[in-house]
């Protein structure tokens, strides 16, 4: 791979791994509720979902999904109904209790985050579907460095989400706006769960 075929695949995956979506909110809102180190075990559930994720969707995924378009609709419902699950536990955290708990997400969580984000599956097709080399021989080693660049891309984009909803929350003290701020997170989480079957 070329320097050029390098700053492309990196220029074309940047805008859209920064971008508000489920996963950037879902850490956002998290490291808002209980600070970057809660995040760790979920976000290391999510990059092994990415990296695992872009491999197959490399290895002939998004043939089948070009075949089988419902599949990718089929995805985009699962996720969604699981983006506003989350969303509500965020606005409806600590509603009966005097202090707020936060709220931790697991590694499961981080997977089926990623797992059903219909958006990195459109991002991982398109990657491959622009990107892939003609040559056989060199479509290995493309598919691999691919999902690291995807995923490390990915991880610092989540990571600086997740800084910024925990500066957010620092800059809020009170009771009174951590339980607002989880409100302003779980709607958006529902409207980008919305947005993404329109």
């Amino acid at each position: 791979m070329t320097s050029i075929q390098f700053f492309a695949i990196v220029s074309f995956l940047f805008p859209l791994a920064y971008s508000p979506g489920p996963g950037n909110l879902s850490f956002a809102a998290a490291g808002a509720s209980g600070g970057f180190r809660s995040t760790l075990t979920a976000n290391f559930g999510y990059h092994i979902a990415t990296f695992m994720v872009t491999l197959v969707i490399g290895f002939g995924f998004s043939e089948l999904v070009a075949k089988q378009p419902k599949i990718l609709n089929f995805i985009a419902i699962i996720g969604s109904l699981y983006i506003v699950y989350l969303g509500g536990r965020f606005i409806f955290s600590g509603v009966s209790k005097l202090n707020l708990e936060p709220i931790k997400i697991t590694f499961l969580d981080g997977m089926l985050i990623l797992l059903s984000n219909p958006k990195g599956y459109l991002i991982m097709t398109l990657l491959f579907s622009q990107f892939t080399p003609a040559e056989d021989q060199n479509k290995l080693q493309f598919i691999i460095f691919a999902a690291v660049v995807f995923t490390l891309n990915n991880f610092f984009a989540v990571c600086i989400w997740t800084i910024g909803g925990n500066g957010i929350a620092k800059l809020l003290h009170s009771q009174k706006s951590q339980k607002l701020l989880n409100v302003i997170f779980g709607t958006m989480l529902i409207l980008v769960a919305i947005s993404l079957n329109l």
